[in-house]
């Protein structure tokens, strides 16, 4: 399975759903993290944090830009930066080198904004949201 074309704030794709509203990745977050949670993905992401001079950073050790969420699950590993729609919100320098460096890799690598978010819910489901297998039918479409 690949992943989809990466974006650059270039593209206009628009979910199917209505209009989502102006959200900030802080909160764009969040409603990825509950979808995997849902989903029972597990998730990685490094938070922020003030240093004594009150000013925030990440710590890490090693190169700078990489995706904000690991999600793994059923042998299936997701790198994920996630962007706002707002024209300015564009992946960096050093997030398009991992982002490059991970598809060489064949790693599964997305770039989500809130208008994917019906793309994001068909990756992170266990079976397209839409469809159960009729052996469902006796567990009431739970898996």
């Amino acid at each position: 399975m690949s992943a989809r074309k990466p974006d650059h704030g270039e593209q206009q794709q628009t979910s199917t759903l209505a209009a989502v509203p102006a959200m900030s990745e802080r909160a764009w977050q969040q409603v990825v993290l509950e979808l995997a949670g849902m989903y029972r993905w597990r998730v990685h992401h490094c938070r922020p944090a003030a240093g004594s001079g009150g000013r925030w950073s990440t710590p890490i050790q090693g190169h700078p830009g990489f995706p904000d969420l690991v999600l793994a699950r059923s042998g299936r590993v997701l790198f994920v930066e996630l962007k706002t729609d707002a024209s300015s919100s564009k992946l960096t320098g050093e997030q398009t080198a991992w982002r490059d460096v991970l598809l060489a890799a064949g790693a599964e690598w997305f770039c989500w904004r809130p208008r994917h978010l019906d793309e994001v819910r068909e990756t992170l489901a266990p079976v397209p949201v839409d469809w159960r297998p009729s052996s469902d039918v006796g567990t009431g479409g739970r898996l």
